[in-house]
């Protein structure tokens, strides 16, 4: 279970759901195509980007998160390596232009099949802390996701792909393994257009 929980787990996931064939293009122009990084070491951190979004592996409700614009100072570098010392590494990200902050909630039977349960929908403020949920029926919170995302034609058939996706890597990866409750953090983000 700890390790399920860890961010590095996390990471071997994102690649695994990006391996997926999907029949639209659409679907995966939707997902960003460059997974975070695992890191063990501060040297590690190779990601060509402005500002980087740090994570350690095991940190719930912002605490363990912070952004740092590259080169590293001397703070973030001596946090990372403390990272390090007492969790084995810790997530390197891209800093993303935030629309919304949503998750995908999903429930891993004991046989490894997997529902999807539904949406959740929450803020976080700076510096990623948790700043609550919105409580709402699912109608409503699917609509705030679809909005955020683009009331395109296709974005319907990319959340029901997503959920799908999602249920698949679910099953292969905790099916037999673990059996409960999953929520799945993503982000709506502007992205260049």
């Amino acid at each position: 279970l700890r390790s399920f929980a860890s961010r590095e787990f996390s990471v071997g996931y994102f690649k695994q759901l990006l391996s997926t064939s999907c029949d639209s293009s659409v679907c995966l122009q939707r997902l960003i195509s460059a997974p975070p990084v695992f890191c063990r070491s501060v040297d590690e951190v190779t990601l060509s980007a402005r500002q980087l979004i740090f994570k350690s592996p095991w940190s719930s409700s912002g605490r363990g998160v912070f952004a740092s614009e590259l080169p590293l100072g001397d703070a973030a570098v001596a946090r990372l390596s403390g990272f390090v010392k007492s969790q084995g590494g810790f997530l390197a990200d891209r800093f993303y232009d935030k629309l919304l902050d949503f998750a995908m909630e999903f429930y891993v039977r004991p046989e490894g099949d997997v529902d999807f349960v539904g949406f959740s929908v929450f803020d976080t403020g700076e510096g990623g802390r948790y700043g609550g949920n919105v409580v709402a029926s699912q109608d409503c919170l699917r609509k705030i996701v679809v909005d955020a995302i683009g009331a395109d034609p296709d974005c319907g058939n990319f959340l029901e792909w997503l959920a799908e996706q999602n249920k698949r890597c679910l099953s292969q990866m905790l099916g037999g393994r673990y059996s409960g409750v999953v929520g799945i953090d993503m982000l709506a983000v502007r992205d260049a257009g």
